[in-house]
Parts: structure tokens; sequence; C-alpha cells
């Protein structure tokens, strides 16, 4: 018997998947349809469905849009952030690579104090970065540990917080973004706000340097 993907083309399965996309899109935007426990259950599954078929072809623009498409906010978010610290660490990675380089180009010049000033600084400062990729490393698997799919009815590490002062991510602190224009601030658990948001559940408040935060929903 053929394959599926014998019998499916790339091109094919693309077009199903916009077909699909269409009536997710309808779907989806009714609040009876997320009301229905069944309903929600069987898009859950198109969903899981969808991205399987995906995997089957090559990635292209198109198809890495489309899964996009599918991805929940807190989903999106994540990924944001895991993209982050990934650029971030190659650029380390890179830099450290150059370092070594230097280093090396160092060692072969002639002896005498300004060569040997010269060594030290550059060790230092393989030290820092080392100890900055290392951080980052950390920050990474902490961050890969959160499951986006995830939703619990108190704050706990990976919730999405939504405040009437904006999305609060609590994973790891990685500052400011603009996701689909909107905004969101990862912050860590052990940060004076984070430590204050954990536990709490819709309609609690958070406050830290006399700013109230009141939680409209956690994700």
């Amino acid at each position: 018997m053929a394959s599926t993907q014998s019998l499916m083309p790339g091109t094919k399965l693309i077009k199903i998947i916009v077909e699909w996309v269409k009536i997710y899109s309808i779907v989806n935007s009714s609040s009876s349809f997320k009301s229905n426990h069944l309903n929600f259950k069987c898009l859950k599954f198109l969903h899981n469905l969808l991205t399987s078929i995906s995997d089957q072809i090559s990635p292209s623009p198109h198809s890495i849009k489309l899964l996009y498409f599918f991805m929940t906010l807190k989903q999106k978010v994540h990924q944001h952030y895991v993209s982050i610290l990934n650029d971030k660490i190659s650029m380390l990675r890179q830099v450290l690579a150059d370092l070594k380089e230097s280093g090396a180009n160092e060692t072969k010049s002639s002896a005498g104090d300004k060569h040997e000033t010269a060594l030290a600084m550059l060790q230092i400062e393989q030290a820092n970065n080392r100890e900055q990729l290392a951080q980052l490393v950390a920050q990474k698997v902490l961050l890969e540990k959160i499951n986006p799919a995830i939703v619990a009815a108190i704050v706990v590490m990976g919730s999405l917080v939504k405040t009437d002062k904006g999305y609060l991510f609590v994973s790891v602190a990685l500052g400011k973004a603009v996701i689909d224009g909107i905004s969101f601030t990862s912050l860590s658990p052990q940060s004076p706000l984070g430590h204050q948001l954990m536990g709490l559940k819709e309609k609690d408040t958070a406050s830290i340097n006399n700013t109230r935060y009141y939680i409209e929903a956690i994700e």
C-alpha cells in the first residue's frame, strides 16, 4: 500500500492545510464552540493532526506561517523567548571562538609586557563571556522545561498572566517583547513581582512598589 506521503505531495498537503485553516478560523472564533468540551477536543485533535501532517513535508515559509497561525498566544510567547535565547547563545559562542583565535595569535607573538597584558585581557574577556554563556544556557534549560500547552488555575512557573498592566510571562528574566502587536514582559518567579504573583488566581491582585496588578486571566 502506498504511503500517505506518496499519495499526497507537499503542495497538495499545503492546500489541505489551508482549507482546514479557514474552517479553524471560523470555529475558533465561536464562543459557543469553545464552550462545548467535546467540540473543543475535536478542534485540539485537528491542531495536532495538521502539525503531524506538516511534519511530513519539507519546511517552507508558507507552512511555517500556517503552523504559527495555529499556535496559542502563550505558545508564541514561549517560542519567541526561546528564539531570543538561541540567538544570544549563538552570538556568544561565536564571540568565544573569535577570542580563542585571537588568543592563539597573541601566543604566537613575541614576548613582552604589551603582549602579556593583551593576553591577560583576552583571558578575562573569555572568562566573562563563558560566564554569560553558562547563564544563558541555564535559562534556556528552564524555559524548555515549560510546556506552553499546560494551563493552571493559579500562577505557576510558565504561566502567562494577563493583568490590567499588561501580559507577564512567569518564566525567566528576559525583559520586554512585542509579539503580534502585544507587549509582554518575561520575568522570573524569584523577581519581586514574580514572587508576589506565584500562587495567585484570576481576580487576585499583586502589589509591588505601590503599583497594583489585577489578574484578569491566566494561561
